[in-house]
């Protein structure tokens, strides 16, 4: 879009298991890559979640950007690689995941940066959006201290035909 300079191709990964330094693991619902060069971490939650309604998942969505954001390039490799275990280096898996890209090893040192100077693009993605979130969020990303990251909230309907396909559309 104009408004985020997102660009191209995206693949996905579900359910990543991040490692932050602090210990233990943390497992975010979705991790985008895209073709423009930008990292998406996807906190995805039903509207009823009482995480809603208040900081923690803004929390959450942070944790899981400060783990990713202490990923060198071997370990994006081992997150990302997961299909492509014969890939030996990160510039070689972006090459495989990016087939079209123009210039996949300047993709990958691209992804790699902005994934070390935490350039990720946070969202929080539900079926209905709570009063005072969208506050709260607009609040969150005005302070400095979030640094590069960049943080939304997004409220998909979904839509389900009623002829006999049963096709689901999502807005």
């Amino acid at each position: 879009s104009r408004e985020t300079r997102i660009s191209g191709e995206w693949k996905t990964f579900r359910e990543v298991s991040l490692r932050p330094s602090s210990g233990g693991a943390i497992h975010a619902d979705v991790i985008a890559l895209t073709e423009s060069g930008d990292v998406i971490v996807i906190e995805v939650k039903l509207a009823d979640n009482a995480d809603l309604r208040g900081r923690d998942v803004i929390a959450q969505v942070i944790d899981y950007a400060a783990a990713l954001a202490e990923s060198e390039p071997e370990d994006l490799l081992q997150l990302f690689g997961g299909d492509h275990r014969d890939v030996r280096s990160w510039p070689d898996l972006v090459a495989r995941l990016f087939a079209t890209a123009r210039d996949p090893e300047e993709l990958a040192k691209t992804i790699a940066d902005n994934v070390r100077r935490a350039a990720i693009h946070l969202v929080i993605a539900c079926d209905g959006i709570p009063g005072g979130l969208v506050d709260l969020v607009r609040s969150v990303s005005n302070q400095r201290a979030l640094g590069a990251y960049v943080l939304h909230v997004v409220e998909l309907r979904a839509y389900v035909s009623d002829d006999s396909r049963n096709e689901l559309l999502v807005v």
